[in-house]
């Protein structure tokens, strides 16, 4: 029988709220360790993060590792899931296998105990594994384990969740109230005591003040230039901004002002200004050959530069090949 459809009763269950709790804290040890706080995860799971490329092998967090605290929690998760899933090969389990259990895990019932006996042996072991994702809660030595509302929302599209209504998404994924307020002069306030969301702010804001409940800082070009050299791109950004926006901020549109993020757009089309590009200087003797081959170049639209005194010219990597074969072929011009 499938053990995800039979769920049993036993005397305390923990309940909703509890779960989604659990589920809110386990998720948050896993990217406090990410960020350096100090916290108590694993070593399959560290070796997780590392495999992902999010950790190095120091346990220092990567470009990949920035990019990857600002996209929302479902993205987050099936990130980490598939690379564990990959893991799982040289425990001798099979992907399929492993992720067709996952996809089990969006058909339970958040609350409701499930036999873990009825279980193959590998995905045991799972249950085990996905309690540090916080997908499912499971106590050593009892009979039973419960699916989280991240794992019910493992098969559930984030616009789906965000369309759903307010009653419907009180338990859904493990995500903290919005505590941003951006001003047009750049300041921010950040109402949190959090040192997760803190150091996210810390990504692309220059922290000034930090009061028990609240931070004070401002975006300068300086922090979102930093950031952008992470991987980070500007539209990160303004989604996180924009994501995580106090109930206050909200009631403006956009909640983030408009100078603010067209601002920081702007900081990155700074750097993309220069455009890295292979490409071959030819140098000539012959007036004739340069002439025969600075019209090629001019028509095949390969030419970058040229000067006639000495007659050079500079042509993309591509067209290299087209242009000296056809030197060959007309070696009296030489």
């Amino acid at each position: 029988c499938d053990p995800v459809e039979d769920a049993v009763e036993e005397d305390e269950t923990p309940t909703v709220a509890y779960l989604s709790e659990f589920a809110s804290h386990s998720w948050n040890s896993l990217l406090d360790l990410m960020v350096g706080t100090e916290t108590k995860i694993s070593d399959n799971l560290v070796r997780v993060l590392v495999k992902t490329g999010l950790l190095d092998s120091e346990g220092l967090m990567t470009n990949r590792g920035f990019q990857f605290l600002l996209r929302d929690t479902f993205s987050q998760l099936w990130t980490l899931l598939l690379s564990f899933a990959q893991s799982c090969e040289d425990r001798g389990m099979a992907i399929a296998d492993v992720l067709g259990f996952f996809f089990q895990m969006g058909y339970a019932s958040v609350g409701k105990p499930y036999k873990k006996s009825l279980l193959p042996e590998s995905h045991q072991t799972l249950v085990r594994d996905l309690r540090e994702f916080g997908v499912v809660f499971h106590k050593d030595g009892e009979s039973c384990f419960y699916v989280t509302p991240l794992g019910r929302d493992l098969t559930t599209s984030i616009s789906f969740i965000r369309a759903e209504p307010v009653v419907e998404r009180k338990h859904r994924l493990p995500t903290h109230p919005g505590y941003i307020i951006v001003e047009t002069n750049f300041r921010v306030y950040a109402y949190t005591s959090s040192p997760l969301q803190v150091k996210l702010l810390s990504l692309f804001t220059a922290l000034q003040y930090r009061l028990p409940n609240l931070v004070v800082g401002k975006i300068t070009r300086a922090r979102v230039r930093e950031s952008l050299e992470n991987g980070i791109s500007a539209q990160q950004i303004l989604d996180y901004l924009i994501a995580n926006a106090h109930p206050e901020a909200q009631k403006r549109v956009p909640p983030v002002p408009e100078a603010v993020c067209d601002q920081i757009m702007l900081w990155e089309e700074e750097r993309n200004r220069i455009k890295m590009q292979e490409c071959t200087v030819l140098s000539y003797s012959n007036e004739e050959r340069f002439k025969i081959d600075l019209k090629r170049a001019q028509d095949t639209q390969i030419l970058l530069w040229h000067q006639q005194e000495p007659q050079k010219m500079l042509i993309i990597e591509e067209g290299t090949r087209d242009i000296l074969q056809r030197k060959r072929e007309n070696p009296a011009l030489e």
